[in-house]
Parts: C-alpha cells; structure tokens; sequence
C-alpha cells in the first residue's frame, strides 16, 4: 500500500508543481522580456543622448581649436626656423588654452615641426590627416604616440592660406570614460581594435570580459536597434559599440547596461511567486499525504481482508469510519465477505451432510469412523459398526410416489437419531443404506440397539396420514474382532447387511471370511456376458422316464456354467445373480 500512497502522493505533487510552473513561468517570462525591453529603451535613449554629447563636444573640440589657432601667432613662429623656442612657447600656450595633453605643429606637408613634451616617436608626418584637413577644413582623427592613444583635432594655423597646421591631442583614458559615464549614465568601455584583438584603453567597470566583449561587437552592435548582449561574472549585458569619431573604427565607445540588474526589480515579484508556489507545494504535500493515507488505509485494510478471506477467514468484518464511495465500498466488502462465507459454509455442510435427512454423508461418516477406528486404537477400547437397509422404500417410492419415499426417508432417519444415544454417530451412506459408528460399544450392545433400531422401524411411520411400516437389515461388525482398518470394518459391516437381507433373521454380524463370497458373486456378475458370448455357458438335459414302462416321455433342460477360474458353477450360484442383475434374459435366450 506504501506504493499507491506514494504514487497518489507523486501525482498530486506532480500537478501542483506542473500548475505552478504553468502559472509562474509566463510571469517570469514577462519580467524577464519587460526587463530587456527597459534596457534596449534605455540603451536607445541614452545612445541618442551620447550622441549629442558628441556631437557638441566635437564642436567645442573644434571652436577651441580654431580660436586657439587664430590668436597663437604661430604661423610667423613657424616660417622662421630660428624661432624654434618661440615656437615651442606658443605650443604650450595653445595646448593650455585648448585644454588638451599635447599640442602639435605640422608644416604644411604634414611633417612634424614642433611639438609639447616627449614625443615618440620624434619623427612623425600625418600627411593623410593634413590632407584631409586640407579638404574638409579640419581634421578628426586618432593617433598613437608614446604608448597612449590619442584623439585629435587639426586645423589650419591661418584662415587664409595655411603656412601649417595645429593638432591638439586629447588622451583617450579613464577621465573620457567617466566623463561619458557622468553624462549618460551608462557604464562605459573605451576600446581600441589592433591586429591581435580587441584592446581596453580605459572602462569605468573594475573589470572587463574582453573575450566576450569583442564577440559581441564581432556579431555587429548598432545603436538604435538594442545592441546585442553578452554573460561576464555571472550577469548579462546589452552593449551599444559607436565609433569615437565619426567613420573611424580604430577607437569605439561602448555603453553597456547589465541587465540583470534591470531584472532585480522583479526580485520581490520573483519572491513573491516562488513564496506562494512553495507555500502551494507544501499545502499540496499535505493534502496529497491526508488524501494517499485516507484512501490508501482503507484499500490497505480491503486488501488484508481479501488476503484473510482467501485463507478461508471470514471472521472479522472490514471497520472502516467514515462516508463515501470508499465507506461504500467496505459495506460491499462486508456483504460479498458475508455472501463467501454463507455460501462455503452451505457448500461445505452440503459436502459432509445429506441434505434430506441432515444426516452425515458418505465422506463425512468415514471421517469419523476413521476418527473413531483411531480413538478406539488409542484408548484399546472396541467399537461398533451398524450398517442399515431400509429393504421395503424402493418399493414405497415407486408405488406411492418419490416425495412420500423422501418423507418417508426423512421421518426414518429421525426416529433412529433420536433412539440413538447422542454420541453415536448415525450416517447416510446412500440411497436408502445407514451407518451407526458406536464408540466404547460391543457387538451385545450393538445387538440391543439394532433390534431396537428395527422394533421403532417396524412399529410404522405416519406419513400424509398413511401409516408405512418400514422392513429393515443391519449388519454389524466390531473393532478389533473383525479388522482394524475403517474402510474393511466398513466393508465387512455392509456383507453382513446383504446376508441378513437374505436370511430370516434381519440381523446379521459379519463372520469371517463372509466377503469373500461378495467378492466372488461380483466376479460372476462381472463375467457373465462373457461367458454367454464365449459359449462358456452349457445345457444338459435329463431325460424324464415313464416308470410305468420305461419309455421316455421327457427331458428337464438343465444349465451349467464352466468357470475358467471357479470351475464348474452350480445354477443356484449364477442364476439368483443373473435375475438381480436383469441379464437372466441372456442365459435364457
């Protein structure tokens, strides 16, 4: 039963669980696609926002750089070779006055003149940066000098026709980064792509994934569109990857928004639902356990009585309190239970007792002759057996009908149960033939209560008014006298019942070696239709002589039968047989 209780107890589980996940799993599902549209919204915002940003920044950049170009002097300082440290001078106040970290003169091919500070390396021609320049009136673009990288802006020293060029220099580092950061609210990454990857220039994060960052720019972030997303320590982001400047890749700004910290605002809706579904799932184990035991404790208790039943045990009723369809299936039980044991115990006084007279049966009177041949055995005590043939109720049963003859039969057998003493065993072995079992009895006493048996019989029996007198047999034989097993005593008692059927006198007790003659009538009997077909049967006639003259006036036919294993029989042996038997027509014929 500890099975079905767990099985019951799986499956509601399983349900409750199935129900829960069913009803929580597109809630989840909502926060977690709420939280991802809030980050891509605000990943477009504000990369609108760093746009802008930008965009005035590379106005100020510029308006920097050509008010500080115009109002330098450096033009003149820079035509005249001699002015070296004029020129040099100039620089620093251009590079203070544009707020950047160096500041560069160009010759008008783009060669390096003059510059601030340590500069590596010292010979450096940006040609393609003044030709540009040159073209557009100013120059945006990125250089790497002294292991820093830097953002730069170029102009032309004179409004008119330039005598060469000032760039101004502005580091790429942590200060740009959290300058952005400030501005847009986003963690920023400042990135440089080389030839062996992807290289951080400055993050306002503690640290960064790098391999995973350049895989997710490798699958193409544009801003507008949401980005793409990557996984480092255990979170996720949304990135945006723009170019610092406009059509340069060299150098990119990444704005990235970790949304799994957008997806923390739902942590008390998470609570709130893995609360309750915990609170279901114990409630669900509760009821499943209550609702397994209520139902498996009284399959429990049917399946002991269906186990006791086949054991043959129909004593104890099914207890079971309550209502419903279990409480009705325990009355059922009770009632089938009830039913079985009705039944098996008619079937089984049916298969020990006659049920026309309640008497014991064959089986059951030899049960108890066997009971007690072996109580007798034990307490060396003797013992008395009576076999009675009812002789005239064939003859009452055929003349006057089979319900008279059962009347008859059932009054009979009450008047010799209660002439009998109460523990002695009076049975029914068939039709019209009874066994008296006397235990502690001998064959006197067996003697006086046959011819008791036969005076009540003979003394009549009222049956529908009718008064029928009953003749009667009894053979008797004695334990130890005339054997010791029941079946032979049995045996024995029944000769003596035929010889006293065929005597005088109506009571006969067995002598010795008296079955044999049965045994030998039965061989007769058995061999007699053999005999007629194999001509084993022989007639002789005596002649019948006039003794008047001798002559012969007749014959008597005279049959005879040589036996191949009895010898030659005598008619009085076979004939009675063969007119019992009804096969006196054969030997007729």
């Amino acid at each position: 039963m500890h099975k079905l209780q767990y099985k019951i107890l799986a499956l509601s589980l399983a349900l409750v669980a199935i129900s829960v996940m069913a009803i929580n799993a597109p809630v989840m599902l909502w926060a977690q696609r709420d939280a991802d549209e809030r980050v891509t919204r605000s990943l477009q915002a504000r990369a609108a926002v760093y746009t802008a940003i930008m965009q005035s920044r590379s106005r100020q950049m510029l308006r920097m750089a050509r008010l500080t170009a115009d109002s330098s002097k450096l033009g003149p300082a820079l035509a005249d070779a001699a002015e070296a440290t004029e020129t040099v001078r100039l620089l620093e106040r251009a590079r203070k006055t544009g707020d950047a970290n160096l500041a560069l003169a160009l010759d008008v091919d783009g060669r390096l003149r003059q510059h601030t500070g340590e500069l590596e390396p010292p010979r450096l021609a940006l040609p393609g940066l003044v030709a540009r320049a040159a073209e557009q009136g100013l120059a945006r673009g990125i250089l790497q000098a002294n292991g820093v990288t830097y953002e730069t802006i170029t102009v032309p020293l004179s409004s008119s026709l330039p005598s060469g060029w000032l760039t101004l220099a502005y580091t790429i580092d942590l200060d740009l980064a959290e300058f952005l950061k400030r501005l847009t609210g986003l963690d920023v990454i400042l990135a440089r792509s080389g030839r062996d990857g992807l290289m951080i220039l400055a993050s306002t994060l503690e640290t960064v994934a790098v391999d995973q960052l350049a895989a997710a720019i490798g699958r193409g972030a544009v801003a507008g569109e949401g980005g793409v997303a990557y996984s480092a320590d255990n979170q996720d982001f949304r990135i945006i990857s723009e170019p610092l400047i406009p059509g340069e890749d060299d150098v990119r700004v990444i704005l990235q928004e970790s949304s799994t910290l957008a997806l923390q605002n739902y942590s008390g809706l998470r609570l709130h639902l893995l609360s309750i579904a915990g609170l279901v799932l114990i409630l669900a184990l509760l009821a499943g356990t209550w609702i397994a035991r209520s139902i498996s404790g009284p399959v429990s208790k049917l399946a002991g009585a269906a186990q006791r039943i086949a054991e043959g045990d129909y004593s104890e009723p099914v207890k079971f309190d309550g209502r419903g369809e279990l409480h009705e299936l325990a009355v059922a039980f009770n009632q089938m239970q009830e039913g079985i044991a009705e039944r098996e115990e008619r079937i089984t006084y049916q298969a020990q007792f006659d049920e026309l007279t309640g008497l014991p049966n064959r089986l059951c009177a030899l049960e108890r002759l066997e009971t007690a041949v072996t109580a007798a055995a034990e307490n060396r005590s003797e013992l008395s057996l009576l076999v009675i043939d009812l002789n005239s109720l064939d003859e009452v049963g055929s003349s006057l009908g089979h319900d008279i003859g059962d009347a008859l039969l059932s009054q009979a057998a009450e008047r010799m149960r209660a002439s009998l003493d109460a523990r002695h065993v009076l049975a029914r072995l068939e039709a019209d033939e009874f066994l008296v079992v006397m235990e502690n009895a001998d064959i006197e006493t067996a003697t006086e209560a046959a011819e008791e048996l036969l005076r009540l019989l003979g003394a009549g029996v009222v049956v529908r008014d009718v008064n029928l007198s009953l003749d009667a047999s009894v053979g008797i034989c004695a334990y130890p006298q005339h054997g010791k097993l029941p079946k032979k005593l049995l045996l024995r008692a029944t000769v003596a019942k035929n010889d006293a059927r065929g005597s005088r006198d109506s009571i006969c007790i067995y002598e010795k070696g008296r079955e044999q003659r049965n045994v030998r009538q039965l061989s007769v009997l058995g061999d007699l239709r053999r005999a007629v077909r194999q001509d084993e049967i022989k007639l002789f006639l005596q002649p019948k002589i006039n003794l008047g003259d001798g002559s012969v006036c007749g014959a008597e036919a005279l049959v005879r039968w040589d036996h191949p294993s009895l010898g030659f029989l005598m008619p009085n042996e076979f004939i009675p047989i063969a007119e019992q038997s009804g096969n006196i027509s054969l030997i007729t014929n």
